[in-house]
């Protein structure tokens, strides 16, 4: 999820050698563009499925427009992908290369390690000087001291970096910090850890703008062990699914079906006879017999169980 300084796409899946990727658009040329204006299927071959919007996979259609604070969908090849991260990466006014994390405990210790892993300039604020010695030189700068004291969190880096991790563990500190730091700097990128599902809502409506859980990421770093596969981090709730193509759309088309307005599902691709065809065009019929790719949640996959069967 950290989408920072020149490296600006994250593939999170692969489906039969097609690459399902997700990059921010802050600081390039699409920012303000409605879709249909930034040519980007004609000009790199990649298509956009959705965008997250605070945490939210929505649909996308020709007039939606990309925002700062959008996270667009998209999919293509893995050529088509790198073509597309070279020309993105090439914007002459590329976001801070810095992280700042608020919570030096276990969870931002270890994000701040995997940072330098890649390169990135970390700076850290932990509450507690007790902890200094075993955060030690990992990040790039230690302040210790309150978060929400704006002299310390403004001499930690907050006005240095394009994107904050709240690492406490406390949910309630963590939606107070997403509202001060979203107030201090409008433009940051702010990523959240919460304890408690219960709180998702409420620190999305806080400033932030993804969030994760320890609930779906354990379920899904369980699953990825036994299936022997890389654990695919999405979003609350949000999945890749494979489904038989339902009755009731057979023989119709793409648009005439409905299926993603009805349901809230983003159709990814159709398999049938042993082809996979990716993000399929509104006038593409659907055969009688396949399986549908799929990207949403567990509801919206009940809802189109009940509107299609």
């Amino acid at each position: 999820r950290i989408n920072v300084g020149k490296d600006r796409v994250n593939v999170i899946n692969t489906f039969n050698g097609w690459n399902v990727f997700e990059f921010s658009t802050q600081d390039t040329a699409y920012s303000g563009m409605r879709l249909s204006e930034s040519n980007l299927r004609q000009n790199t071959g990649i298509s956009i499925i959705g965008i997250w919007e605070r945490g939210i996979l929505k649909p996308v259609r020709p007039d939606t427009i990309l925002t700062d604070s959008c996270v667009p969908v998209g999919v293509g090849t893995p050529g088509q992908v790198e073509k597309f991260n070279q020309k993105i990466s090439d914007d002459p006014a590329p976001n801070s290369e810095t992280v700042l994390l608020i919570g030096g405990a276990k969870v931002g210790r270890a994000a701040a390690r995997e940072l330098k892993k890649q390169k990135r300039r970390v700076f850290l604020v932990e509450a507690k000087s007790e902890l200094r010695e075993i955060i030690g030189d990992v990040p790039d700068r230690l302040t210790i001291g309150d978060a929400s004291d704006r002299h310390v969190i403004e001499k930690g880096g907050l006005n240095e970096a394009s994107l904050v991790i709240l690492s406490t563990n406390q949910d309630d500190v963590n939606i107070y910090l997403s509202i001060y730091c979203r107030r201090l700097n409008p433009d940051l990128k702010i990523i959240s850890r919460i304890t408690h599902g219960r709180n998702l809502e409420a620190v999305h409506r806080a400033g932030a703008d993804f969030v994760l859980s320890y609930s779906p990421l354990g379920a899904e770093s369980v699953m990825s062990l036994i299936e022997k596969r890389d654990p695919v981090i999405l979003g609350e709730g949000v999945e890749f699914f494979s489904i038989d193509i339902p009755s009731k759309i057979k023989g119709k088309t793409l648009a005439e079906s409905n299926i993603g307005a009805l349901s809230g599902l983003i159709v990814l691709a159709v398999e049938s006879d042993g082809d996979i065809l990716m993000n399929p065009a509104p006038n593409f019929r659907f055969p009688e017999v396949g399986k549908l790719n799929v990207l949403g949640t567990s509801d919206q996959l009940t809802t189109l169980n009940e509107l299609f069967g």
